[in-house]
């Protein structure tokens, strides 16, 4: 069973840093688990151009973020038993300063919006939140600002995981089945076939690789039963899925037609290109998806 005992929260106390904020209680009641809240004041941020104007005004700075950190733990632990902390740094990069502290505080899970304020400093939190998918050894929980479009803090009823057969995906798929016996929820197992049609075979009537092998659908499923099962140490309620298309557009599609909660994938898949490409894919998922994003880095080589 997962063990999530320790979760980072990197604030810049924007709207979607708050969603962030309340989906980390959600998780840290349902595994017992402590939280910190983060935020790094960035120096030189105001003005490249005139540091030393911005440094006479940055222990204000933190002590505005200390107090609205306080302000946020008083909120959390008044709900319940939560156990919260709060911490707040200066540096010039704020993505690597997070990657630094949740390496240091041996963090089980970060979880973080991917956009924060409106304008530059939205695409700059978005760009915080891609970096640290990207180069961080901690599983992440990403969260896309909806605008209050839906309700992600109140339970995780569906989770969809996508699994390309590699040693990652099975780490990814048993990381999801246990948040699936923690909340309760519905394990979906989805596998997506990359297959593009040369356009001469669009003139015979045919645009998809099911139509010219026929079994394949049937043997892909029955590949990814198998997978999913030899995976899974106990047995559990699942569906299998497979589909034709780009990955990560299928993968983020079928979540918002099925109505899913959530979203798990592994950074990393096969060797090689590959290796390269199915954590492209996870990245894309995680930026584009409308609900939850769980990214599992490989934490260790597959047997060779």
């Amino acid at each position: 069973m997962t063990k999530i005992k320790k979760i980072l929260v990197p604030t810049d106390f924007s709207a979607n840093s708050e969603s962030a904020l309340k989906y980390a209680a959600m998780i840290a009641t349902a595994f017992g688990s402590e939280i910190t809240i983060y935020h790094v004041v960035a120096l030189f941020n105001d003005d490249p151009a005139n540091p030393e104007a911005y440094l006479k005004n940055l222990q204000k700075a933190i002590s505005v973020s200390e107090e609205a950190l306080d302000d946020r733990q008083t909120k959390l632990e008044h709900k319940g038993t939560l156990k919260v902390k709060t911490k707040v740094s200066r540096a010039i990069s704020i993505a690597d300063e997070i990657l630094n502290y949740s390496k240091e505080g041996s963090f089980d899970l970060i979880i973080i919006g991917t956009h924060g304020r409106a304008g530059i400093s939205r695409f700059l939190m978005g760009s915080v939140a891609e970096r640290i998918i990207r180069h961080t050894s901690c599983p992440v929980i990403s969260i896309k600002d909806q605008h209050g479009e839906k309700d992600l803090h109140s339970k995780i009823k569906k989770i969809i995981v996508g699994v390309d057969f590699s040693e990652y995906s099975k780490q990814a798929l048993t990381q999801a089945a246990d948040f699936a016996k923690i909340f309760n929820a519905r394990l979906e197992v989805m596998h997506v076939i990359e297959e593009l049609l040369h356009p001469s075979f669009y003139a015979t009537g045919e645009s998809s690789i099911f139509d010219l092998n026929p079994d394949l659908y049937k043997r892909s499923r029955k590949v990814l039963e198998d997978f999913a099962h030899e995976t899974l140490a106990e047995t559990t309620d699942l569906n299998v899925y497979v589909m034709e298309g780009r990955p990560h557009a299928e993968i983020v599609h079928f979540a918002d037609s099925d109505q899913a909660d959530l979203i798990v994938m592994a950074t990393h898949g096969l060797s090689g290109l590959d290796h390269f490409l199915i954590g492209s894919n996870s990245e894309k998922v995680a930026r584009k998806s409308n609900i939850p994003v769980l990214i599992l880095p490989a934490y260790e080589e597959p047997d060779s």
